[in-house]
Parts: C-alpha cells; sequence; structure tokens
C-alpha cells in the first residue's frame, strides 16, 4: 500500500471479498477520527476508483468507494481487538453478509484448491455464466446470465429478500437480446439489448426490463426500464438446486420463464 502512489493517494489492489487487505490498512493506518483516502485498481483494463475507510464508532468502520455512480459502493466492517470479525456488504451490488470463522480448515482447502489448478481443471465461478437461446416466430431471443446454486439454503425471503431489486441471477446482470418487438406480459418491448431484473416479494413478483446493459449485478436505474410485467408464481414440490432460466416457444410467442429453489416465475410473451 505504502510502496506505490498514484493520483496523489496509495494505490491498492481492488478484491472486495479480500477482507484481510483491508484488516491491514485499518491497523497499520487508521485510528479514530480520521479518514484513509485511496485509489482501487483492478485487473487489466479495469477502472480506478477511490476509496475512503472511515471510523463509524469504536468497534465500527465503514468501507466506500466509488466504483458504481451513481449508487456508492458501501460495506460496514465491524471489529474486535482490531480483526474484522464481520462485513455487512448490503450497500453493494455484491449483496453479502460475511462473519468470520477462525475454525475453517485453510490447510485443507489450500490442499484442494492446488490439487484442482495442478490437473488444469482450475476453480471456475461458483455461479456459471450460462446461456439460453431460441427461435420463436422469426425472433431470436438470447438470455445470458449466471446461474447460483441453492447450496442447503433458504433462498427467497432470505438470500434473494423481499422487497429488494434482484439481478435474475448473480455476478453481472442478466441480459435480454431479441431480434424482433416482443409483448411481454402485454407490454411491448422493442428489439434489442436489456438487462432483466426481478422484484419479488411474499405475495408475488415484477420483471423489470431496462435498457440500461453490460453493468455488474445490482446496479440498477429504474429510469431506464422499458417495462415492468407481473409475474406469475408457481410453487415447486421439489427444489430447483440451480437458477434456470428458459424460454419456451409455443407458436407466435411462448414462456419466459425462470426456477430457483421452491418456486418458478412465469410470463407469457408473442413476437411483433
Amino acid at each position: 500500500i505504502r510502496t506505490y502512489s498514484g493520483m496523489g493517494v496509495p494505490l491498492m489492489p481492488n478484491e472486495p471479498p479480500s477482507y484481510g487487505i483491508y484488516e491491514q490498512i485499518i491497523a497499520s493506518n487508521l485510528t479514530p477520527g480520521n479518514v484513509v483516502n485511496l485509489t482501487a485498481i483492478g485487473g487489466p483494463g479495469a477502472p480506478t476508483a477511490p476509496v475512503a475507510i472511515s471510523w463509524r464508532g469504536p468497534n465500527s468502520v465503514q468501507l466506500s468507494s466509488g466504483f458504481f455512480p451513481p449508487t456508492p459502493w458501501i460495506e460496514i466492517a465491524e471489529l474486535s481487538e482490531g480483526r474484522i470479525v464481520g462485513v455487512n456488504a448490503m450497500g453493494t451490488t455484491i449483496k453479502t453478509l460475511a462473519h468470520r470463522d477462525d475454525s475453517v480448515d485453510f490447510s485443507r482447502i489450500v490442499a484442494a484448491w492446488t490439487a484442482s489448478e495442478a490437473s488444469g481443471r482450475g476453480l471456475g465461478p461458483t455461479s456459471t455464466l450460462d446461456t439460453t437461446r431460441a427461435s420463436v416466430a422469426g425472433a431470436d431471443i438470447e438470455v445470458v446470465y449466471s446461474r447460483p446454486s441453492k447450496r442447503g439454503r433458504a433462498i427467497f425471503g432470505n438470500v434473494v429478500p423481499w422487497g429488494e431489486v434482484w439481478r435474475t441471477g448473480a455476478n453481472a446482470a442478466t441480459q435480454l437480446t431479441t431480434t424482433r418487438d416482443l409483448v411481454i406480459g402485454g407490454t411491448m418491448v422493442p428489439a434489442g439489448k436489456y438487462t432483466l431484473f426481478t422484484l419479488p416479494t411474499a405475495n408475488g413478483a415484477q420483471l423489470f426490463i431496462n435498457n440500461q446493459t453490460g453493468q455488474w449485478g445490482t446496479d440498477y436505474d429504474s429510469k431506464r426500464d422499458v417495462a415492468r410485467v407481473n409475474l406469475t408464481t408457481t410453487m415447486l414440490t421439489t427444489p430447483v438446486e440451480r437458477f434456470t432460466i428458459g424460454v419456451d416457444p409455443s407458436g407466435t410467442g411462448g414462456v419466459l420463464r425462470m426456477a430457483w429453489d421452491d418456486r418458478a416465475y412465469w410470463v407469457p410473451f408473442t413476437v411483433k
């Protein structure tokens, strides 16, 4: 951190889930009442962004970044004897809660990862990237999305909170492309490329079709919505392990559906 400098402030690698980096900065640089300003750098071609670390209370600090304007990236870290014991990242597009667990067997994990890399398999993403394609009445429809797994968790109302905009998958925002105009849930959606967001509630869900594309996760601008349509909910007797999006053609239209854990959401569409 102290060795490199740029743009008037120290540089740090941008790896948001690696809280050990922040823990070292807090221990060596942060004192009550002051703010540590840094510039975060990502991988090749990634943008830089300002990062500020500041005290919130005797055992709490705030990590804020300008990576995703106009929505600030804010994480709250709780401390115990100078060590980070928990991080609330619900104010970011990652939207995670992390808790320190000193019982984790890191030697076993390192050995498993090393063996995976040596075999040529690598680790790969936890939520794999997938693409759904369909040809319907002369329209080529494509949905590119990442597929998180249930992994024993209760999903809706928990991992995916009620009443909050969800990225409809994981990682980068889910993208819909159509070569023909569609009528989705009774609303016209012109041919083009869109991002799909979902608003699940305990009583149903809505699909937001948004013309801002290429963004990460829940970097969502409601002013860019092209359509908001109601989804039909079907409760499932057999849980779905990996989140799935499908396009089921039927005549001059079909159904756009998604399923995960104990429920499926779907909406009809037609090709104009």
